[in-house]
């Protein structure tokens, strides 16, 4: 099992695993029967017999294990049939038997399977499955809904020769969902509403496999999907960096997950994005690819990065976001990386432990105060409401230079923080202590960092940073500090700045 190891599947004592840290995540693959499918694809993909054949017993014998157990055990199956992306990723595994089983693979193989899981036996687990996901009290409005409507989608068009009244009903159900779901989860330029880089790819490779999925089988017209797909692929080559790699913002990993297709002109990659509907501008000109964060609409996958900024120069990363390191909020280190000490930002002490319960949309917590740009320059501004005070910052680009300013006013007074967490890979020279000037170098390029007005103090601290699933590197962040009941803050960062002593 993935980040698991190996488990049992014999009658007496099956399916017990120490889950540990991520266990959530590691419930859900359990739950999503992956190495059934994992075995059923190597013996539909092997050509000799011996093989194939105890591929597909390996198959059959996990996928009536977990029948015949799933439905009485309380700990490894907590959660089976309440976690959605589980019934759907296990929908789309019996779905993948229910072929092999009919005669869509080798002979050896379906008469193998049937001893273990009869085809009627997987009907019924399907059709069970099928059912759940077309109640609407179970469907989630995000990615995982997406999948639900997916699944639902594909056993209904396999049903559609069996049953055609309930193959009907449930298409239905998932293409009505799915209209509204391709609406909410990119907004009208294109741009993904799940607060992650990762997760526009995602849902871009989600909807383009359910576009040719309804093109394929002709349940209908798609002229809405392929409009706003195309939208969603100029976005996605603008959060894409030169390099490959994408912004940590939110629940992200360093490179995305998902086949995203090339451009065929690489001259046009870059420019400016705004997409205040998804909380996110972005900025990819002359070799320098910046990320601003305010507001959306939605909480999904969502971090307090409230205001929060990242910064790419050249190929190499600088001012960064420390990234998602798992999905178990009961995880202490899963609740750090979430919080305002991970990111890039301007922060109150005041603020405290910042719930999203506590707001009534990510609107309540910041937004987008105005916008402009051309071609060389840009100016974006934002205000955040995490505590009462509201903390504005101003990000202006022009000449290779970038200017932060960060103001807010109180009538008590205020700790304040503002942080610049930095990639591993980045080197702190000192210039002028007494100027709070640092030059930071990240191989071969370098970038100059100073607090023009002299307000906070000065401190380094050590941090994590996670570029991908379970992995923590140890890394620092600047800090500026203070108290103040009303104070205005000045950064300048330039690029190729001057050698200083290390």
């Amino acid at each position: 099992m993935p980040n698991i190891g190996y488990i049992t599947i014999d009658p007496d004592n099956s399916w017990k695993a120490d889950l540990g840290e991520a266990a959530n995540s590691k419930r859900l693959w359990l739950n999503s029967l992956v190495s059934a499918h994992a075995s059923l694809e190597v013996a539909t993909k092997t050509d000799e017999d011996s093989t194939r054949t105890m591929k597909a017993e390996t198959a059959g014998r996990i996928l009536k294990s977990y029948l015949d157990k799933h439905l009485h055990e309380s700990t490894t199956f907590q959660g089976a049939w309440q976690d959605e992306h589980a019934v759907a990723n296990r929908l789309f595994v019996i779905i993948a038997f229910l072929h092999a089983s009919c005669g869509g693979a080798d002979p050896s193989i379906y008469t193998t399977l049937s001893k273990y899981v009869p085809i009627l036996r997987l009907l019924f687990e399907a059709d069970k499955h099928a059912q759940w996901l077309n109640d609407d009290k179970h469907y989630i409005e995000n990615n995982h809904g997406t999948m639900m409507d997916l699944a639902l989608a594909q056993f209904a068009v396999f049903l559609k020769v069996i049953d055609p009244v309930t193959s009907d009903r449930y298409l239905a159900t998932a293409l009505r969902r799915l209209e509204k779901m391709l609406d909410s989860t990119f907004d009208d330029d294109g741009c993904c509403t799940e607060n992650s880089p990762t997760y526009h790819f995602v849902n871009y490779g989600l909807f383009s496999t359910i576009e040719q999925f309804i093109q394929h089988y002709r349940l209908g017209n798609t002229d809405k999907w392929g409009a706003k797909l195309a939208k969603a692929r100029y976005v996605g080559h603008l959060l894409l960096r030169p390099d490959g790699t994408i912004p940590l913002v939110g629940d992200s990993e360093i490179r995305p997950g998902t086949f995203f297709p090339k451009i065929e002109d690489e001259s046009s990659i870059g420019g400016i994005g705004y997409y205040p509907s998804a909380g996110i501008f972005v900025a990819s000109i002359n070799n320098l690819h910046l990320t601003f964060r305010a507001g959306g609409s939605k909480f999904t996958h969502r971090h307090v990065d409230d205001l929060s900024f990242t910064l790419w120069v050249q190929g190499k990363e600088f001012i960064i976001d420390s990234g998602m390191y798992n999905y178990d909020t009961s995880d202490k280190l899963r609740r750090w990386f979430i919080s305002s000490r991970a990111h890039s930002g301007i922060y109150l002490e005041s603020a405290g432990h910042i719930l999203f319960k506590n707001f009534e949309s990510p609107m309540a917590m910041s937004e987008f105060t105005s916008e402009r740009h051309d071609s060389e320059f840009f100016n974006i501004k934002a205000v955040h409401k995490l505590s009462k005070i509201e903390v504005n910052r101003e990000l202006e680009y022009q000449c290779n230079t970038l200017t932060i300013t960060d103001h807010f006013q109180s009538h008590q007074t205020e700790q304040w923080r503002v942080q610049f967490v930095l990639h591993p890979d980045v080197v702190i020279s000192q210039v002028d202590q007494l100027a709070n000037s640092l030059i930071l170098r990240n191989g071969s390029t370098q970038i100059g960092l100073r607090e023009i007005n002299g307000r906070g103090k000065l401190e380094i601290e050590h941090t994590r940073y996670s570029p991908t699933f379970m992995k923590e590197i140890e890394n620092r962040t600047i800090c500026f500090h203070g108290e103040d009941t009303s104070v205005r803050l000045a950064f300048e960062i330039t690029i190729g700045a001057p050698h200083g002593k290390t």
